[in-house]
């Protein structure tokens, strides 16, 4: 998954003389990629995305030859392995607000780790429905949650 750094119009077609714009990408938007890397066969590294909030997929530039950047790889989004209780407040204690489920995309707002007793606490934004909250779990392999930037690298 990606992020848009800056805002830019997605096209239909790789060829940037030769396309249409069908949508256009607002900063903060995340995007899935749907090939595996950046086509440079032309003037400008683009990649074929899909955006959820547009419905479409298309391509979009990653970097103008000026050095704007428009769209990164998301250090900021994770994938749940496994259901977690979403809560109001960094506090395994405290009563659950909802669940995010297993294989939703959230994005980490806010992340401590406390060293005693080991525990990862992440202020949460699940992109489906915008619901924010924590979610606390023990790092480790059993983790319930998978870096974007993991799963996109399997």
């Amino acid at each position: 998954h990606f992020v848009c750094k800056s805002g830019i119009a997605m096209t239909d077609v790789y060829d940037i003389n030769n396309c249409k714009v069908v949508g256009k990408i607002q900063v903060d938007e995340v995007l899935e990629s749907l090939d595996d890397e950046a086509n440079s066969s032309g003037p400008l590294p683009r990649r074929r995305f899909k955006s959820k909030a547009l419905d479409k997929e298309g391509w979009v530039t990653l970097q103008g030859n000026a050095g704007t950047v428009y769209v990164v790889e998301s250090e900021r989004h994770y994938i749940l392995e496994s259901p977690v209780p979403l809560l109001p407040a960094a506090d395994l204690k405290a009563s659950p607000k909802g669940e995010l489920k297993a294989g939703q995309l959230f994005e980490v707002k806010k992340q401590v780790t406390v060293k005693r007793p080991p525990q990862v606490q992440m202020q949460a934004r699940a992109l489906s429905d915008e619901s924010v909250g924590w979610i606390c779990f023990q790092p480790g392999p059993n983790a319930p949650v998978t870096s974007v930037k993991a799963e996109d690298a399997k």
